[in-house]
């Protein structure tokens, strides 16, 4: 399986669990692979619409974003 596979399946499984995605350092962690490489991963994830955000040019926020067909939950305080 490609290291963007291995992310992309890690952030759908992480979402499903805890409605949020992950951070960057959990990613990076959980998939054995540095920052600025995820980094290169999540740009790309993004571009090629697998990954989306309802924010106006929030690429780099670590947990504004959610795989595609996936719908983000206000958490009640």
């Amino acid at each position: 399986m490609r290291t963007r596979d291995l992310i992309l399946e890690y952030i759908k499984k992480y979402f499903e669990e805890h409605c949020y995605a992950p951070s960057y350092n959990e990613i990076a962690e959980h998939i054995g692979i540095g920052k600025s490489t995820l980094h290169g991963h999540m740009k790309q994830l993004f571009l090629d619409g697998q990954l989306k955000t309802d924010l106006k040019d929030s690429f780099g926020c670590a947990r504004e974003y959610r795989p595609k067909g996936y719908k983000a939950v206000k958490r009640e305080e």
